[in-house]
């Protein structure tokens, strides 16, 4: 019966999950295992011997769990028992959990019985679960979506988490027993009954609007998942700013394709590695296409002029992919649908990676045709009109050209007629001859000096000038024409002496213009000039003002009697002659030097121009040249000059030896060849040159040919010619000649070079 006991008991231990053990106390008073069972090997790992070693099976626990169950037998009383949890290790060194109870018997002697069982699973499987729920809990809490605990019988809010309360701006105190009403939006209740009948185990309600307490409302996605026959969870996702974020940009994709379809500008976006690109609406319809095409590099070449084709290559290739430069360029594409040829233009930013590999280029391309339709018709426009102002400039050159030659001639010998006629009735003639030459003149002269003031080529020279003489003179010069008229023509000087820093001549051409004009349209009573200082305003100014008593100017045309070819009367019922460039030419010089015109006048009672010149007048930046009174130095070393005279007009040769007998003795050369023989045989004094000689060489090419020549170096070479447009004179001085006068030319003119040349007083 024992052996059958102790095989029953045997099997009971193998069979049991525990280790079971038996401690006995010794003589010393501690516990010794006098039996463990073989379940402590199969559990630990541990052989027999290593357990020998030991001599007890605590060497398993850590240190932790060691000193406590060390303690806790210490402690225990007789017939008491504890139960307790400790971590072990195992041969392999995996821990795990051991759950061990003890008891103290003294029925036989003093022993400790006790049962370990290994409940590492059953602790993991437990933890596992309060992580779980400790998971839920912190998800439920801390998700930013909304989730919501309904009750589907009651149709109630039973919980909800922090970000619920903030969706629907309630607490959960407050949402915890109301009704799920707090949802509106369209079929929202109907959709909120689906949930409490029928529904399955998730289902998706879309779009839901809660509106809170103080009247906002959110707009969310609302998803319902069953979790019993009674209870749901409902995840409502916040979804408004997304929504107004998704208005925004429909909103901004309609502003932008409308505004591409308006400005006519497409767009596209080329993935580089991948080699194919995207583009918009605007930009198919500009190309052509249909949008079945496979957009690639290779298929926008096709699109591109073959005159263009290299150069975007080119430009795609190097500038944009290599030096890493914007795409910027204008080039032709022929359209897909039907072969027409459109201009574009692509601007594009490209994106590279870190290693300066492209990977996608984002730009704009605008169908630029109309304008450059433009361009061209205004580069042919420009064309055109350089070309009319070269004709113009030709022309004017030659009309200058070919009336100052005959010019020359009429006014030299009429003015050398007046000063040798010797009957009233010769000089009569003679002088209607040359009144009619200069007015002829005067008019040519006019519309060159309108061309240069215009061109911003006139040049000052400015020289202290007594402004008292120059209008005595200029008044002297019309008093002829008054006494004809039968009309008193005074001057009235009030202040003296007037040195004014300025330009004589532009100066003489003011007073010639106003004081003739007074002249010619006052038929009776007076013009009376007068001069005094103003000194209005602390700064002094030159006052001249010129009235007359003449017809008047009406107030709607005095506003552009200072345009130029403008007169008062005009068309067939002019009544007076004229070009109308004079006051425009007298406003333009005014403004050259500083200065101002003003004008006042009535119908049938007369006009008065007044003109301010200001003592610190300034010349708009204009060139200036400072005349000196000691430029022109007398010589009384020699009385007679020989001279030389190249011209093919034998009557401008005829005229100027007249008019320079009493000092220089000219020889005649009509052809250059002949003009670049004497000048080789014979040193002259003074040469005068003309510029056209016909065919062959020109005075310019006589003056270069001459140039090496020492003697030619140090004597005055004048160009004397018939070419006086605008910067004719600068360009004949820069080539070389020393001084310059344009034809016709007048004795005074004429002799008063050769004497400033030949420094003669």
């Amino acid at each position: 019966l024992l052996i059958q006991r102790e095989r029953r008991y045997k099997l009971v231990t193998q069979l049991t999950s525990d280790f079971i053990f038996s401690c006995v106390r010794t003589s010393e008073s501690v516990f010794e295992v006098d039996w463990i069972s073989d379940n402590f090997f199969t559990m630990t790992g541990y052989t027999k011997a290593d357990y020998d070693l030991h001599k007890s099976w605590d060497f398993i626990l850590q240190p932790d769990s060691l000193k406590q169950f060390n303690e806790m037998i210490s402690k225990l009383e007789k017939g008491k028992s504890f139960s307790t949890e400790l971590r072990f290790s195992n041969k392999y060194n995996d821990s795990g959990w051991l759950n061990v109870r003890v008891y103290y018997s003294d029925e036989i002697g003093e022993n400790i019985y006790g049962a370990a069982r290994d409940i590492t699973e059953r602790l993991m499987s437990r933890l596992k679960v309060f992580e779980s729920e400790k998971k839920l809990s912190l998800l439920f809490d801390k998700t930013k979506d909304a989730v919501f605990i309904i009750d589907m019988i009651s149709r109630t809010y039973v919980d909800c988490n922090f970000a619920a309360e903030v969706l629907t701006g309630r607490t959960k105190d407050e949402l915890s027993g109301t009704l799920i009403q707090t949802v509106s939006k369209e079929n929202a209740d109907s959709r909120m009954k689906e949930l409490t009948h029928n529904m399955e185990s998730a289902r998706d309600f879309g779009e839901v609007e809660y509106t809170r307490p103080d009247g906002t409302k959110r707009i969310a996605l609302l998803e319902a998942i069953r979790i019993d026959d009674r209870y749901a969870f409902g995840i409502a996702k916040d979804m408004t700013e997304y929504v107004t974020a998704i208005k925004s940009l429909k909103e901004s994709e309609m502003f932008l394709s409308k505004s591409q379809v308006v400005a006519n500008i497409g767009s596209f976006v080329f993935y580089i590695p991948e080699n194919y690109y995207v583009s918009s609406k605007v930009m198919d319809t500009m190309f052509g296409l249909n949008g079945d095409e496979h957009k690639s590099l290779e298929f926008w070449l096709t699109c591109i002029h073959p005159d263009d084709k290299q150069m975007m290559l080119d430009h795609v290739s190097i500038d944009v992919f290599i030096k890493h430069e914007l795409f910027n360029k204008e080039y032709r594409i022929i359209r897909k649908s039907d072969s027409a040829v459109r201009w574009v233009w692509g601007m594009a930013e490209v994106e590279f990676s870190s290693v300066g590999a492209p990977l996608k280029m984002i730009g704009t391309i605008q169908d630029i045709t109309a304008r450059k339709t433009l361009e061209q018709n205004l580069i042919l426009a420009k064309e055109e009109a350089e070309e009319m102002n070269r004709l113009k400039s030709s022309f004017f050159a030659n009309m200058s050209h070919e009336l100052r030659t005959p010019l020359n001639g009429i006014l030299g010998f009429s003015e050398l007629l007046i000063e040798e006629a010797t009957q009233d009735e010769q000089r009569i003639k003679a002088e209607t001859i040359h009144r009619s030459g200069k007015r002829l003149l005067n008019t040519l002269n006019l519309i060159l000096n309108l061309s240069k003031v215009e061109a911003n080529k006139q040049e000052l020279r400015i020289h202290l000038v007594d402004v008292c003489e120059l209008i005595s003179s200029a008044v002297k010069l019309y008093q002829p024409a008054a006494i004809k008229k039968q009309i008193r023509l005074n001057f009235i000087c009030e202040a003296g002496e007037v040195l004014l820093s300025s330009d004589q001549q532009m100066l003489d051409s003011i007073m010639n213009n106003l004081i003739s004009n007074a002249v010619k349209y006052t038929n009776m009573g007076e013009v009376t000039v007068r001069l005094y200082i103003d000194t209005n305003g602390g700064d002094e100014s030159c006052v001249i003002k010129v009235q007359d008593t003449g017809i008047g100017i009406p107030d709607n045309q005095q506003k552009f009697v200072f345009d130029a070819f403008r007169q008062a009367s005009e068309g067939y019922s002019r009544a007076f002659e004229g070009t109308g460039l004079g006051l425009s030419i007298t406003k333009k010089y005014l403004d050259l030097l500083g200065g101002s015109v003003a004008i006042e006048s009535e119908l049938g009672k007369g006009s008065t121009f007044t003109v301010t010149l200001p003592f610190d007048s300034s010349q708009k930046g204009m060139h200036v040249t400072l005349i000196s009174e000691t430029d022109i130095t007398p010589s009384e070393q020699r009385k007679h000059f020989s001279g030389i005279f190249i011209d093919d007009d034998i009557i401008a040769f005829d005229v100027a030896e007249i008019m320079l007998k009493d000092f220089v003795s000219l020889v005649h050369a009509e052809t250059a060849q002949a003009g670049l023989d004497l000048l080789h045989q014979i040193d002259f004094d003074i040469a005068f040159i003309d510029i056209n000689l016909g065919k062959g060489i020109n005075g310019v090419d006589i003056l270069n040919q001459i140039s090496h020549k020492i003697h030619y170096q140090n004597i005055p070479i004048i160009a004397i010619t018939a070419y006086a447009m605008n910067g004719d004179k600068e360009y004949f001085l820069s080539k070389g000649f020393t001084h310059y006068i344009s034809k016709p030319f007048c004795k005074y003119d004429l002799v008063s070079i050769a004497k400033e040349s030949l420094k003669i007083a």
